[in-house]
């Protein structure tokens, strides 16, 4: 998340981060 004009591809990473996160789907 360093560009500010990557943010369709944040939301796209924030769901993917939380799903490495938890330790079941």
């Amino acid at each position: 998340v360093s560009e500010p004009g990557e943010g369709s591809c944040f939301y796209f990473t924030v769901p993917v981060w939380r799903n490495q996160k938890l330790p079941s789907r």
